[in-house]
């Protein structure tokens, strides 16, 4: 008796529903001050937050995107995102760099910049603020906190996305400029004088061409008889077994055969015990 067919083709909609009704908020930090644009919004579980970074008048300041907790200001939240340090360098408008978080849920998210006095300064946000605890209460708060604290490692709770190359976006080290990096890449090379190859099969063959030469002689495996001359006379090379190697030499008289396998050979030779090239 065969098991019962499960039919999963009325989940496909519902999934494919639920992904494209997540919405995104772009919210800027630091354009045109020390503040978040927007610094108030509402989202929903499963939307995104998307951090873009500016600099102040063409001047390089760096900024970062924080969580924390009403009850805190300027601290962050145990587990909560942190962007990294952003650099938006003074000949960019805007950085490359953008930091994408996803609501989690439907409770408030409160967030800051812990650069300097940025957050005692105003630079503070909320998601799904509180009727009862607005944002302008959470930054009279912070006005009277001695310092900022940022998180010692990140980024954390979010992505970073790089404009220029949207395809490898991750969680980079916690320091980021927006100074151009070189699309180039480390790749493997081979100088002139080397190059890479592969032992050949024992069912193939493999010849090379070496220019100018007159003769050439070689060691290999195998075993076979030869003179201490090199080349000197008219050799002949009879019953090879297994792969051949051969070497073509244009300009030579004739071409040996570099031989795997048992080889019997007579006439001037270049013989090192275990191979025999004659030239034929």
């Amino acid at each position: 008796m065969q098991p019962p067919k499960i039919k999963t083709t009325a989940l496909l909609p519902l999934l494919f529903l639920a992904s494209t009704h997540a919405a995104n908020i772009d919210i800027a930090v630091g354009q045109g001050g020390l503040l978040f644009t927007p610094n108030t919004s509402t989202a929903a579980a499963g939307d995104k937050l998307t951090f873009h970074f500016y600099n102040l008048n063409g001047n390089t300041i760096p900024h970062n995107v924080i969580q924390g907790t009403f009850d805190s200001p300027c601290q962050p939240m145990d587990g909560g995102f942190f962007s990294g340090t952003v650099t938006t360098q003074g000949t960019d408008s805007v950085s490359r760099m953008s930091f994408v978080v996803e609501v989690k849920g439907d409770g408030p998210v409160w967030f800051y910049c812990g650069i300097g006095r940025h957050c005692q300064n105003g630079m503070v946000g909320v998601v799904n603020a509180p009727s009862d605890s607005p944002l302008s209460s959470y930054a009279t708060s912070a006005r009277s906190v001695p310092s900022s604290n940022t998180p010692s490692t990140g980024p954390a709770g979010g992505i970073i996305l790089d404009a220029n190359n949207p395809a490898s976006s991750s969680a980079p080290p916690e320091s980021i400029t927006s100074s151009p990096v070189s699309d180039t890449s480390p790749t493997a090379s081979v100088s002139d004088s080397e190059s890479a190859s592969t032992p050949p099969d024992t069912d193939s063959t493999t010849t090379t061409t070496i220019p100018n030469s007159e003769s050439t002689g070689a060691m290999g495996h195998g075993n076979g008889t030869g003179g201490g001359g090199m080349n000197t006379g008219t050799g002949m090379v009879t019953n090879s077994t297994g792969a051949a190697a051969g070497v073509r030499v244009p300009g030579a008289r004739q071409t040996g055969a570099v031989g795997v396998g048992m080889l019997e050979a007579v006439g001037g030779l270049v013989g090192l015990g275990v191979m025999a090239v004659g030239v034929f």
